[in-house]
């Protein structure tokens, strides 16, 4: 939800956000790519995308292959290293 969220453009709210690390880490890495991503309360995400950025840093996806995998993926399309 939150790579789909992060390359749609407006506003998206996502419900019952998992605190589980992947996901964190996934939501980490799209902010680095620029994403403005804040929760609202405990569980629940709000996130503005449109256009990715390059990030500033080298991404880091933490421990989790899925967020690598899919953002790669995300990423290959970009204009942008």
């Amino acid at each position: 939800a939150v790579m789909f969220s992060s390359i749609a453009k407006g506003k998206s709210v996502i419900s019952n956000f998992s605190n589980g690390a992947d996901c964190h880490s996934t939501m980490n890495l799209f902010k680095q790519l620029g994403i403005d991503i804040e929760f609202i309360n405990e569980k629940t995400l709000s996130v503005v995308g449109g256009k990715l950025q390059a990030p500033k840093e080298p991404l880091n996806s933490g421990n989790s292959g899925t967020t690598m995998r899919l953002g790669s993926g995300i990423l290959a399309g970009q204009n942008f290293r």
